[in-house]
């Protein structure tokens, strides 16, 4: 019965015998170059049987110094990683055509560690940007910055200058906040005097919570007036009580109308 195809070849070796295993492992490591070998290898048998030395003609070629290695140099840029180091053609035991790939995979071997190098820098800079981005928002959900208008809170605080504040928790008496005064519309920095259950005093010799002395007397249109602050309510006064516009005018003001509390004056 007459071949399908007479260039073509099923070989199977010897496992038993060691000529064959060494010529089996040669040939796994040709890949898809076995053909080729095995050309060579009859040629250069027949060669011999006829007496010659056998030779393989290779093209014409600039040759590489057999006491060096032959370094080619891929551009002026990044020179440290495009050098390109190349094993003796001779003492490798490989022809040009099995050196020039050889070299064309280490420079993509190069171009590959490159590309992977700005990869991980990109993916670095958008983990950045992500982590930046998501402080930014938990910070304008539990923080904020306000600035004092006017000389109520002197000496404390003077006009202009710039508080952060916490949105988050409950105040506390002598607590400095940033209350919103409906009546008013209007935003104030001003100090938590007392709380829910005290009694707030106010007459020419002082300010009093729950009959203790609090603050200086102040010049009253009125003789005296008193508070008592009932749940979930803040009496609020300026610390110049000389000229402030606080809890004396417009009364206790709620939980709600609390917008935070100030952690520390920033400049």
């Amino acid at each position: 019965m007459a071949k399908q195809d007479e260039h073509r070849f099923n070989l199977r070796f010897d496992e038993d015998d060691e000529n064959h295993r060494r010529v089996s492992a040669y040939l796994n490591q040709c890949g898809r170059k076995k053909a080729r070998y095995i050309v060579k290898a009859v040629l250069a048998y027949w060669e011999l049987q006829d007496g010659r030395i056998p030779v393989v003609e290779q093209p014409e070629r600039k040759q590489l110094s057999e006491t060096e290695s032959a370094i080619h140099k891929i551009g002026e840029q990044n020179k440290a990683d495009r050098l390109i180091q190349v094993e003796d053609v001779k003492d490798s035991g490989l022809d040009w055509e099995e050196a020039d790939l050889m070299q064309c995979l280490r420079i993509w071997s190069r171009k590959g560690e490159r590309y992977t190098r700005t990869k991980r820098n990109a993916g670095r800079m958008t983990l950045a940007i992500i982590i930046a981005v998501l402080i930014m928002l938990l910070f304008q959900c539990f923080f904020e910055v306000a600035y004092v208008n006017g000389k109520s809170m002197e000496p404390t605080f003077q006009n202009g200058d710039a508080l952060l504040l916490k949105k988050w928790g409950v105040p506390k008496k002598d607590d400095i906040i940033i209350a919103y005064i409906e009546e008013l519309d209007l935003m104030v920095v001003k100090r938590i005097l007392a709380i829910e259950g005290d009694v707030v005093s106010i007459d020419e010799s002082g300010v009093y919570v729950n009959g203790k002395k609090a603050a200086e007397s102040v010049d009253m249109k009125r003789t005296s007036m008193e508070f008592i602050v009932t749940a979930n309510q803040y009496f609020l006064i300026g610390d110049n009580m000389m000229d402030s516009l606080d809890s004396r005018i417009w009364g206790c003001i709620g939980r709600s109308a609390v917008q935070g509390i100030v952690i520390k004056k920033l400049f």
